[in-house]
């Protein structure tokens, strides 16, 4: 299940004028709602979660609903590395703690899937 977490967020137009302060949530898969009156920052909170704008304290991290990226990112073996390799990926940039940008994180799903018909199992 992909799962998308945000710890200890908090935003400011300015240091005396917190729009969100301390906020921590878990979304899971599926649909969720966020209620609020105009002007009460949803859009922020919400460009904050997509990675479109960084909170100025806590941390976002998206965690992709195959497990089995990681793994792909840890193997040695020739295959795995050829398949990084000619999609241009970087197991450290799994490692910032931030959301993969979407463009990412298809090649990351593009080779495991690669992989996968290329063995028929992980």
């Amino acid at each position: 299940m992909s799962v998308l977490r945000l710890h200890g967020g908090s935003a400011a137009w300015v240091a005396s004028a917190p729009i969100f302060d301390s906020v921590s949530l878990t979304l899971g898969s599926g649909f969720s709602g966020l209620a609020g009156a105009n002007g009460a920052s949803k859009a922020t909170l919400l460009s904050s979660l997509a990675g479109q704008r960084a909170p100025h304290e806590g941390t976002v991290v998206f965690t992709p609903e195959h497990e089995g990226i990681d793994a792909l990112a840890a193997r040695d073996d020739g295959v795995a590395a050829a398949l990084r390799g000619r999609l241009a990926l970087d197991p450290s940039d799994l490692e910032h703690g931030s959301m993969l940008p979407p463009g990412e994180r298809n090649r990351w799903q593009t080779s495991l899937g690669l992989l996968l018909s290329r063995s028929g199992r992980w």
